[in-house]
């Protein structure tokens, strides 16, 4: 504020008053341009501003008014032009810009308190004003845009939908359009001849607006899309043709009793909850650190050196030292239930495959006056239906067959394992997966469907039209209603396999849509989400 001259201050509680005046001796007309220094009145101004401690600023400006020199310019009297004010404004234009970056970040009414915090005290409606103001979107398109992507998004979710416009090489929003219909984009895209390359996903609609205005322009399919939609078809596939549990034969659990009392130094526990799990971890530490202690005891430490060492009592040094095999605490005191005299018919009926509302039925008749929920919460706790579980050692076993042990698992577990690839499974999940070619083989070739299909995206060794005739030979609806949609769109699937363009940009840029939306808590009109995400864009990146 060079030009200008402060005359007198004052403050009046909160708020200060500053009375200025400008000290230009000439301004430039706004309609010819040219210079005047021949004043023809004054008149006065407000401004505010604000400050970090909360306190206002109300700014009384006398301004002037010009002639203007030129005899053929049609306006005559013109006002004093600032460089810190728009004509007619009330607010800095420093103010302005942080009410923009604000109301790009947050909604208006938030924008409304976060100022009047700063001693400035606007309405939603003057941010929402404001931003408004803002460039609407990108002027013209130039030719060096030849790579771009669509994507759908829900500007209201099942009512109504916009689509999303980018470059794929500048990674730049160029557009939004109100709708996904085939007319809106095909119109656009005709305005820009020069596209060369359309990465989309599968919609049949956005394939045909491509094709019609731009033939000739090459059209990929997205990746992501394209393996989402194959895991989608045989999850839905096999939640419906399997129960909800599957019988496998455990392999990672075939220690019999026998094995171990030949392991005097490895320590085994049931580790089926979560509990069990704790306590073997601790179980496995204090033995680590006894076992410890008789090395370095061994080593020639004296007892009271490794009682300084280990913050602990002589005596429980020697405790360590004399132990010889680990110990197994007692978890707790268990009390009785009153199914403990019904423990060997349960467990018989188990075997005969007995559901539980059955054992009820049979146990009411042998005098059980206990509900359903009970048994089903005895039977999981003692690891009946994995074996004999032994309470005194906390080990689960089966006496007469450690090979032949069966445990169920949820089909949702056997979904994740197959749709997964082979370098993420975990060892459980391996062996689970080892387990289900013995008596699920249908889901282990599932499984290599599926990573074949990957695979093309990787090496492209193995001919589509290969793929597909392996696929329909499974005749399993979902996964043909899969392979009829990549018929359809069979170039777009084949350039998936070789280009480097994806989707992902767009997916990306539509997941910042979805927080601009929440931020304007579901308020934001088009014009305005079409505002918020090109400046969002230039101000933030």
């Amino acid at each position: 504020m060079e030009d200008i001259r402060i005359i007198h201050q004052f403050e009046e509680g909160n708020k200060t008053f500053i009375i200025a005046e400008s000290v230009k001796k000439y301004c430039k007309c706004p309609s010819c341009g040219i210079v005047s220094d021949k004043i023809h009145s004054k008149y006065t101004r407000k401004m505010f501003n604000g400050s970090l401690d909360g306190s206002s600023q109300e700014i009384i400006l006398i301004a002037r008014k010009f002639k203007c020199k030129e005899i053929f310019c049609n306006q005559e009297i013109f006002t004093e032009r600032f460089d810190f004010i728009d004509p007619y404004g009330r607010l800095p234009n420093n103010i302005i810009e942080i009410i923009k970056i604000l109301g790009l970040s947050t909604s208006a009414e938030k924008v409304s308190k976060i100022m009047s915090k700063l001693g400035i005290k606007i309405s939603h409606d003057t941010v929402l004003r404001t931003l408004r103001k803002l460039p609407k979107g990108l002027n013209k398109i130039n030719e060096s845009v030849t790579n771009i992507g669509v994507d759908d998004f829900a500007f209201r979710k099942g009512k109504n939908y916009c689509t999303l416009i980018c470059d794929m090489d500048k990674r730049k929003v160029l557009d939004i359009l109100p709708s996904r219909n085939k007319k809106d984009l095909s119109e656009w895209l005709k305005n820009y001849p020069h596209i060369k390359l359309v990465s989309r996903d599968g919609s049949i609609t956005y394939a045909s607006a491509i094709k019609e205005a731009l033939p000739k322009a090459e059209q990929i399919s997205d990746k992501f899309h394209l393996i989402k939609n194959l895991l989608d078809s045989i999850s839905q596939y096999i939640k419906r043709k399997y129960p909800r549990k599957l019988v496998i034969s455990s392999r990672n659990d075939d220690m019999c009793k026998s094995d171990i009392g030949n392991q005097n130094n490895v320590i085994v526990i049931d580790n089926r909850n979560l509990k069990n799990r704790i306590r073997e971890e601790k179980i496995s530490a204090k033995w680590n650190l006894m076992m410890e202690i008789k090395e370095k005891h061994k080593a020639g430490i004296s007892e009271r050196q490794l009682a300084k060492d280990y913050s602990m009592s002589r005596e429980t040094i020697r405790k360590y030292i004399r132990a010889k095999k680990p110990v197994y605490w007692p978890s707790g005191y268990k009390r009785g239930s009153k199914l403990d005299p019904y423990r060997e018919l349960i467990v018989e009926l188990l075997d005969n495959g007995n559901t539980h509302e059955e054992i009820l039925n049979i146990l009411i008749q042998q005098g059980y006056d206990g509900s359903r929920s009970l048994i089903s919460t005895y039977i999981n706790k003692n690891g009946l239906k994995k074996g004999i579980y032994d309470d005194k050692k906390g080990i689960s076993y089966d006496e007469n067959k450690s090979e032949g042990r069966k445990k169920s698992i949820s089909i949702h577990t056997v979904t994740k394992i197959i749709c997964k690839n082979d370098s993420n499974l975990t060892k459980d999940e391996l062996n689970i997966l080892e387990s289900l070619k013995e008596s699920y083989h249908k889901l282990v070739e599932l499984k290599e469907l599926i990573d074949n299909f990957k695979g093309m995206f990787l090496d492209n060794k193995l001919p589509l039209e290969k793929w597909m005739t392996k696929a329909r030979e499974f005749n399993i609806p979902e996964l043909n209603s899969f392979v009829n949609g990549i018929k359809r769109d069979i170039d777009s699937v084949k350039n998936s396999f070789t280009s480097s363009y994806t989707n992902g940009l767009l997916e990306g840029i539509i997941n910042k849509i979805k927080e601009i939306k929440r931020m304007s808590y579901g308020r934001c009109k088009f014009d305005l989400l079409r505002i918020k995400v090109f400046n969002h864009q230039e101000i933030f990146g």
